[in-house]
């Protein structure tokens, strides 16, 4: 993972405010990451490639999905009647200490259920205490809708921008949220510059520094979110193939990254080993 210079780079490391049992189980080399980005952004498809990538490392790796749509209730599913029988109540059975999901394949399990309204009752520390007994990492796949406990507790929260500058103040508006909470910091961010084309007009210090602040509606106020210089990034190019070929798989309810060529599997493999060794 690159980083944008200057003299004051940031160093990272990690630093939450969690629970005690969850800092236990963190220590013993595992990890919490959050994707988040605006619609249509492929935060999605990067984590289910990557999540794909990692457990062909024999990491064991599991998928929360706390978004609002659900989307990989629809995929893993594959509309089947017996796979939906088993996934239902996913956040209360990952509650009551069983974490039971969608073995995808062998080290990766998808958990997810269909939209319904949030239970008030579930506690977020038993939830993330079930995964960390299982997998060495747990990826939250997020939305502007998802509770902001679960990015407190990340220990890198990975902002997903497009070329489409149009997206970047929703994403900006979310992070001061999670800023004003306290539940982010310049040392848990990555960004992955995802879709990426090479044009004059827009480069990667534009899409960084536009990440970099939040402008309200009446642009009467702004806030620094964190220090551009000195960010860590990484682009995923865009590649008409690649997409062509996940909503293929989508379609046939099967991902898979064996038909993607040599040179965009390069940067998949790129951000699954930034992720497994930060």
């Amino acid at each position: 993972m690159e980083t944008l210079k200057d003299n004051n780079a940031v160093q990272f490391n990690s630093n939450s405010n969690i629970n005690i049992n969850i800092n236990e189980l963190l220590m013993d080399n595992k990890k919490l990451i959050s994707f988040i980005g605006s619609r249509q952004s492929g935060t999605t498809f990067l984590i289910n490639n990557v999540s794909l990538i990692l457990a062909r490392k024999n990491i064991s790796v599991g998928i929360l999905d706390l978004t609002s749509n659900k989307s990989l209730y629809y995929i893993f599913t594959k509309n089947k009647e017996s796979i939906r029988e088993e996934v239902k109540n996913t956040l209360k059975n990952l509650n009551d200490g069983n974490p039971k999901g969608i073995e995808v394949e062998s080290n990766l399990t998808v958990y997810t259920d269909l939209p319904r309204e949030k239970d008030e009752n579930l506690k977020i520390e038993k939830i993330l205490e079930t995964l960390l007994k299982k997998h060495q990492i747990v990826i939250f796949d997020t939305d502007f809708t998802t509770d902001i406990s679960y990015f407190k507790y990340s220990e890198q929260i990975y902002l997903v921008q497009t070329m489409d500058i149009l997206t970047i103040r929703p994403l900006t508006e979310f992070l001061s949220k999670l800023k004003s909470q306290n539940a982010m910091n310049s040392e848990k961010l990555r960004i992955i510059l995802n879709k990426f084309i090479e044009l004059n007009d827009i480069t990667i210090k534009d899409l960084i520094g536009g990440l970099a602040f939040y402008n309200d509606t009446s642009m009467a106020y702004m806030q620094q979110l964190f220090e551009k210089n000195g960010m860590k990034y990484t682009t995923i190019p865009f590649d008409q193939s690649a997409y062509e070929i996940y909503l293929q798989d989508v379609v046939k309810y099967n991902i898979s990254i064996d038909k993607y060529n040599e040179e965009f599997r390069y940067y998949l493999e790129r951000l699954a080993n930034d992720i497994m060794l930060e």
